[in-house]
C-alpha cells in the first residue's frame, strides 16, 4: 500500500494568503520597474543617437560636399552644440545610460518570472486546498482492485464518498 502525505488545510490556506500578498507586492514592483524601464530606454535611445551621430562626422563631411555653402555651419553645430572631438569626454556617461537601460530590462524580466511563479504556486495550492490527497488510491489499494475494476466501479456503491477536509478558509 502506498503512503500518502497528509495535508494541513490551515497551512495551505496560510501559504495561499502569503503568496497572494507577495504577488500583490510583485505586481506593484513590476509596474514601477516598467515605468523606470521606459524612461531608461528613452535615455538609451538618446545616448545611442548621440554617439552614432558624432561618430559619423567624417562620413557626413564628405557626403555633404555638394552643400559646401551650408555644410560648414551645419557641421560646426555638431550634435546640439557638442562636437565630435568631445565625444570621448561623454562616452563613460553615455555607456552608463545604455547599461542602466539593460539592467532595467533584466529587472523587469526577473519580476515577470516571479509573478508567473507566484501565480502558478497559488493555483496549485488552491487545487489541493480543503481536499484529502490520494484517498482514491488508498481505497483501491485497500480493496485490492485491479485497474479495470476501478474504471468500471462506482465508489458510492461501495460506500466510499470522496471526503473533504474542513472547509477552506477564503482569503479576504
Amino acid at each position: 500500500m502506498w503512503t500518502r502525505p497528509s495535508l494541513d488545510n490551515k497551512v495551505i490556506s496560510e501559504q495561499i494568503h502569503i503568496a497572494e500578498k507577495m504577488l500583490q507586492v510583485a505586481h506593484d514592483e513590476l509596474k514601477n520597474e516598467r515605468v523606470q524601464m521606459d524612461s531608461a530606454l528613452d535615455g538609451e535611445m538618446r545616448a545611442v543617437a548621440f554617439i552614432e551621430f558624432l561618430e559619423r562626422t567624417d562620413e557626413r563631411r564628405s557626403a555633404l560636399s555638394p552643400f559646401h555653402s551650408v555644410r560648414d555651419s551645419y557641421l560646426s553645430a555638431g550634435f546640439g552644440g557638442v562636437q565630435a572631438d568631445e565625444l570621448d569626454r561623454y562616452r563613460e556617461y553615455l555607456n552608463y545610460v545604455i547599461s542602466h537601460a539593460r539592467a532595467k530590462e533584466d529587472e523587469v524580466r526577473r519580476l515577470e518570472g516571479l509573478v508567473t511563479l507566484l501565480e502558478k504556486d497559488i493555483s496549485q495550492l488552491q487545487a489541493v486546498e480543503g481536499y484529502e490527497f490520494g484517498v482514491t488510491l488508498q481505497y483501491f489499494g485497500v480493496k485490492n482492485m485491479w485497474w479495470g475494476e476501478t474504471a468500471l466501479c462506482t465508489l458510492d456503491h461501495y460506500g466510499f464518498i470522496h471526503q473533504r477536509l474542513n472547509t477552506p478558509i477564503t482569503s479576504e
